[in-house]
């Protein structure tokens, strides 16, 4: 069995050199040939903007858009100022005897039946105002009533 270990003592003389290195001695002596240029390096960081520039002159014209489509119809136009009067046409077949002024004649008739009866109905109010017993025109007015009827028969048969 072993004891316990004791404590270290005191450092002894440094050994000799070891055999020299494969670059050599690093001494002081006459600096070296210049070596060759280095490559270039990695790019910077990107800068800010630049002021605005002036506005460019203005481009030249493109070139003209193909044809459009038609458009629609416009509205009719105005009507024209009337022509003159035509040439009268052919002359229509002659009625019967006196149908030209037949209508013309009871025209005149009707008027005249009017007037007729607001005669009568004026005599009969002067005849039936006279006051008294008997009426002394009673005969007289239908003298009249019956001339009037005669008369108005005889027109309407024209």
């Amino acid at each position: 069995m072993k004891g316990a270990r004791g404590e270290r003592g005191p450092t002894g003389v440094t050994g000799p050199a070891g055999p020299r290195g494969v670059n050599g001695n690093a001494g002081i002596g006459m600096p070296g040939e210049g070596g060759s240029q280095g490559e270039r390096g990695e790019p910077g960081p990107q800068g800010p903007s630049g002021d605005v520039g002036e506005i460019g002159e203005k481009g030249k014209d493109g070139k003209h858009g193909a044809q459009g489509k038609h458009g629609t119809d416009g509205k009719h136009g105005k009507d024209g100022i009337p022509g003159g009067r035509g040439p009268p046409g052919k002359e229509g077949e002659l009625g019967d005897a006196g149908d030209e002024v037949k209508s013309e004649l009871q025209v005149h008739l009707n008027a005249l039946k009017g007037y007729v009866d607001m005669k009568f109905d004026v005599l009969k109010g002067m005849l039936g105002g006279a006051e008294g017993g008997a009426k002394p025109g009673e005969e007289d007015l239908d003298q009249l009533r019956l001339t009037m009827s005669d008369s108005m028969v005889r027109m309407e048969s024209m």
